[in-house]
C-alpha cells in the first residue's frame, strides 16, 4: 500500500504511519512524496527511516513541482544512513541522471547530483 502526500504540503516533523501495524508482514508501506513544499526529499527519508518504502523519480521528474528526487535519497542513503549499495553504484548515478535529463531535453539538474556526491559529510 503506498500513501501520498499529493499536495506537498506534509512536514518531516508529522510522523509517517508506523509499519508496526503490519508486523503479519502481509502488506508493505510505503509513501509517495511530492515536492510542492520543496520537502519531498525530507519526507521520503523520514518515512524511510521509519521502516516504510519511498518511491520516487529519478531527477524528481512528476508533475507540479516534481515528486521526491531519487538522486538526491540514494546519496543520503548510502553516505549519511550507510544502507550500502553494491561498490561502484554510486557513482554510476551521475550519468542516469544526466541521461534521464538527455530524455527529457532538460539540464537543470546537472549541478545538483554533482553537488549531491561531493558531500560527504
Amino acid at each position: 500500500m503506498v500513501l501520498c502526500d499529493t499536495n506537498g504540503g506534509r512536514l518531516p516533523s508529522e510522523s509517517p504511519p508506523s509499519p508496526g501495524r503490519h508486523e503479519a508482514g502481509l502488506l508493505q508501506v510505503g509513501i509517495h512524496t511530492h515536492n510542492d513544499c520543496g520537502l519531498g526529499v525530507a519526507n521520503a527519508i523520514a518515512s524511510i527511516e521509519a521502516g516504510l518504502f519511498s518511491p520516487g523519480t529519478i531527477n524528481g521528474y512528476g508533475e507540479r513541482t516534481g515528486n521526491c528526487n531519487l538522486t538526491s535519497v540514494i546519496p543520503i542513503l548510502e553516505l549519511k544512513l550507510k544502507r550500502l549499495l553494491p561498490a561502484g553504484r554510486l557513482a554510476q548515478l551521475s550519468d542516469m541522471s544526466h541521461f534521464v535529463d538527455e530524455m527529457a531535453t532538460s539540464t537543470t539538474t546537472a549541478r545538483a547530483v554533482r553537488r549531491h556526491l561531493v558531500v560527504r559529510t
